[in-house]
């Protein structure tokens, strides 16, 4: 519990009790958040004071305050490439009714358009009266919601490594795997590439450069894909 994690901060604001569980909850509340650290009363003012923020920095023993890490949600594909129960909120570039509620639709829309990173299937009935997909451009954090199946474009191996043949490593200014896959495509010796979520390797997302294509190992830490 006594715990700070300095940084990375897009908000914060005052609470209306001493309550950590208020800052946690406010963070699983909003997309962009992905840790979270509460302030004691008399400490930055009379009030307690959460703070959120949009990467996971590294935490430091702090009496002054209470951190944690949003968990993200398992995903479980009902089928091939669509994760049930979940919705990617945020990036759109294209939105569009569905003639039949199938999340396949929408991530076949997904698969042949290629500035779609990721995709959103709304069910009937909560943005119309007919299912709608939303396309987009980069990749957003996934958040359980009954509304919506969700998921990657087919060139993301979500889940997944392909450790070695590493030709170059840097940090990215923001948790998104489609950055690493540009890289990539940008530089004519990468033959494959290897996304790490924040605070596996450090507070930022990290990308791996390959010049050869690694062989596929399973991971939660990471994306994967090879140049196309």
């Amino acid at each position: 519990m006594k715990t700070d994690r300095p940084g990375s901060d897009y908000r914060s604001f005052d609470l209306p009790k001493a309550d950590p569980t208020l800052c946690r909850d406010a963070c699983m509340a909003e997309a962009p958040c992905l840790a979270f650290t509460f302030v004691n009363p008399g400490v930055q003012g009379p009030s307690a004071r959460c703070w959120l923020k949009n990467r996971v920095p590294d935490p430091v023993a702090s009496d002054c305050c209470a951190s944690g890490v949003k968990p993200q949600p398992q995903v479980s594909a009902s089928a091939a490439g669509v994760e049930a129960g979940v919705d990617r909120p945020g990036m759109d570039y294209r939105n569009f009714d569905l003639s039949a509620p199938d999340p396949g639709l929408c991530r076949d829309a997904c698969a042949m358009d290629a500035k779609c990173a990721a995709f959103a299937f709304v069910k009937a009935g909560v943005q119309g009266p007919k299912p709608r997909c939303w396309l987009k451009e980069r990749i957003p954090a996934p958040v359980k919601s009954e509304c919506c199946s969700s998921g990657v474009a087919p060139t993301f191996e979500t889940g997944t490594d392909r450790g070695g043949g590493d030709i170059k490593d840097f940090d990215l200014l923001s948790a998104d795997p489609g950055l690493c896959r540009k890289a990539c495509a940008a530089d004519a010796s990468c033959a494959a590439y290897t996304y790490v979520n924040p605070g596996v390797q450090g507070p930022s997302a990290r990308c791996w450069l390959k010049g050869e294509v690694p062989e596929p190992t399973p991971n939660e830490c990471c994306v994967s894909g090879k140049r196309h």
